[in-house]
């Protein structure tokens, strides 16, 4: 039996007519992955998987990932999907290693992280400047930058099992546990500090949508709660009454949050030409909407 394996880089997507696909990140790179037949074998899966970095405006850039000769080996096979910001890659194998190249400054050399990272990981998430993997015990490892949410030291002690995925926005990661409480690290000043919101945030959280620079949780009684850049979703303090209760679900674009409620009304709020003013059309979203798709949402993959 066979089956294809999908790949995920930052967006933009781009497909080529030799069944190669990839997406071009914010310095033109592109990951193009060469994706042949993979194998279920023994309940194993073997991918088989040709990468090659190319960067076409920067081809001759190295530093921030056009050059993966000094992981080549590593990268030859077994490769499941590639995660990449706008200054390194992060690659995940199939037995949960994860192989990095680019600037080194942001994720492009784990250091210290390298033997967390050396097996065992689930997933991958990146932001601007930093990465942070889950591993299948919950723990949290991160690299990159260290004020933008590489170095998660601080909150280490609640990060070291539970978890069950990570948030990502520009400069700051937040992670929701199997308990339903959030952990942030990263830039204190855009979603990397929720401190003043730790009660609020202790339980109960379902999911964490995530604008560029703000967050989103939604509580299993249907109340979200905010924090981030004010200007792109972090304050939602007009719309408070609104969002308290009977959310069921919360959409996203670049800088702004809309929430769906069990009545089938939409709230907006953010950026007012990003979506977060829905003033215009609030005739049509009083009732009976039944889902929300908001584009332009912030390029940061998870794996």
């Amino acid at each position: 039996m066979s089956k294809w394996i999908s790949m995920k880089t930052t967006t933009p997507r781009c497909d080529y007519e030799d069944g190669r696909s990839g997406s071009e990140g914010h310095h033109g790179k592109i990951a193009i992955i060469n994706a042949k037949r993979v194998h279920l074998a023994g309940g194993d899966l073997v991918a088989i998987l040709d990468i090659q970095p190319k960067v076409d405006r920067y081809i001759d850039d190295p530093i921030t990932g056009g050059d993966s000769s000094s992981v080549a080996d590593r990268l030859a096979a077994g490769v499941l999907l590639v995660v990449g910001n706008p200054w390194a890659f992060a690659a995940l194998k199939g037995f949960g290693q994860v192989v990095c190249w680019g600037h080194v400054a942001y994720g492009g050399d784990p250091g210290a992280a390298t033997e967390h990272l050396a097996g065992g990981v689930t997933s991958i998430v990146c932001n601007e400047w930093a990465f942070a993997a889950v591993k299948a015990t919950g723990a949290v490892v991160s690299w990159g930058h260290p004020c933008h949410g590489g170095d998660c030291s601080q909150v280490a002690h609640a990060l070291g099992r539970g978890v069950v995925s990570i948030a990502s926005i520009d400069s700051a990661f937040a992670a929701l546990k199997e308990s339903g409480g959030v952990v942030t690290w990263g830039n204190g000043f855009r979603g990397g500090n929720a401190s003043h919101l730790s009660d609020c945030l202790a339980r109960g959280i379902t999911s964490i949508a995530s604008t560029s620079s703000a967050f989103a949780a939604l509580k299993g009684i249907g109340q979200v709660i905010t924090w981030g850049l004010a200007e792109d979703g972090g304050d939602s303090a007009d719309v408070a009454d609104c969002i308290a209760e009977g959310v069921i679900s919360v959409s996203v674009t670049c800088k702004a949050f809309a929430a769906l409620k069990a009545s089938g009304q939409v709230v907006s709020w953010g950026h007012p030409s990003h979506g977060g003013d829905c003033s215009a059309a609030l005739a049509g979203l009083a009732a009976g909407v039944a889902s929300v798709v908001g584009n332009g949402s912030p390029p940061w993959p998870a794996a």
